[in-house]
């Protein structure tokens, strides 16, 4: 029995480790993701081209929780990755951040660009009548939007972002 549980847990760290896309909003998970924003950070870099990553993050999460569940919330979090998936273009990235934020690399965009790009993803978001089970909710999300310039690391990019976030959510979200 203990080799058996052995193989399970071994069979469960090596899916782990291979596993692209996560499985609640149909993006890249957070390991992939950032290893997609390291690569495409130093490709921007080679060839000076602009690149910008935009965090999103659904407004009043604890609340949501509280109230539906974390079944709910996790309704949620679908429902509003798919409404980013259908504003990107093929070449952009969606990924998972955290359990309550959503990543998107918008390859070839200034930051001004992304901010617009963010805004309309917003106000989207916002008019939106989502359901869960046979109740319908509407809520809102915040982005911090970051440009990348010349030297910047992964890290940088990512810090950028959440300052922003952080900032918004701040401010009262939304």
């Amino acid at each position: 029995n203990a080799a058996g549980a052995l193989d399970v847990i071994y069979m469960n760290d090596l899916v782990r480790d291979h596993v692209v896309v996560d499985q609640l909003t149909g993006s890249f998970t957070r390991k992939h993701f950032l290893t997609t924003i390291e690569n495409e950070v130093a490709l921007a870099d080679d060839y000076s081209q602009e690149l910008a990553l935009v965090s999103v993050a659904v407004d009043g999460m604890k609340d949501l929780q509280a109230r539906y569940g974390r079944e709910g919330f996790d309704a949620v979090m679908a429902q509003v990755a798919r409404v980013i998936r259908g504003q990107v273009r093929p070449y952009d990235c969606i990924g998972r951040l955290d359990e309550d934020r959503i990543g998107v690399l918008l390859v070839h965009t200034a930051a001004s660009d992304a901010y617009l790009w963010a805004e309309k993803v917003r106000t989207y978001v916002a008019s939106q009548v989502m359901t869960l089970g046979p109740r319908t909710i509407s809520v809102t999300v915040s982005a911090g939007v970051c440009g990348m310039m010349d030297g910047m690391a992964k890290e940088d990019l990512l810090g950028g972002t959440g300052r922003m976030l952080q900032q918004a959510i701040e401010n009262g979200g939304n």
